[in-house]
């Protein structure tokens, strides 16, 4: 009865606190304190997690520029704690897919690092991407981890805790260091 009752009022929190995203899967389970900015670049599958404290940020314009980001999380895809994704250009994470704590994931940075730029303060630099982030399907990532821009990372891949990722992975094999080198295939 009580379980019942904590799982309906989850719910409908759920639901608020999601209003005006683009897709919103069924059973949702998201903590009231996330933060979401650009919810209408958001798509969300069914049955996803996502903890306390995480940051979801989709920016459509900064300054002057303007952007056309999609955030994409496929269906039960968990994400722990403390996680920031942010996209200006598409960040997308396949089925099934496992986050742990404190990962950051950003398809962007503030400037492509020119001469001229580094003589603005970095917050009046404009965003810049490389690229789209791409997390294929049953990705484990680690706590810790880090994804920069312009990468994809094949089905099954292991990222190990505190990786830094700055180019492609393969399809299952599990990659470690900073910045992340595989260090087997599975």
């Amino acid at each position: 009865m009580i379980s019942g009752l904590r799982n309906l009022v989850y719910y409908f929190l759920t639901k608020r606190k999601t209003k005006g995203i683009k897709h919103l899967g069924e059973k949702p389970q998201i903590h009231r304190t996330v933060f979401f900015k650009g919810i209408d670049c958001i798509e969300i599958g069914k049955e996803v997690y996502i903890a306390k404290n995480t940051c979801i940020e989709a920016w459509e314009n900064y300054g002057n520029a303007k952007f056309t980001p999609q955030i994409i999380i496929g269906d039960r895809v968990r994400i722990n704690q403390d996680c920031h994704i942010g996209c200006i250009n598409r960040v997308e994470i396949g089925n099934d897919c496992l986050l742990g704590s404190r990962i950051l994931i950003m398809d962007h940075a503030h400037g492509a690092n020119k001469k001229e730029e580094l003589l603005l303060h970095p917050s009046e630099r404009e965003l810049y991407s490389k690229g789209s982030i791409q997390i294929g399907e049953r990705v484990w990532i680690c706590d810790g981890v880090i994804i920069l821009p312009g990468v994809k990372i094949g089905d099954g891949a292991v990222i190990g805790a505190g990786a830094v990722v700055t180019k492609d992975v393969p399809a299952n094999c599990v990659v470690v260091g900073n910045p992340a080198r595989i260090a087997k295939y599975i």
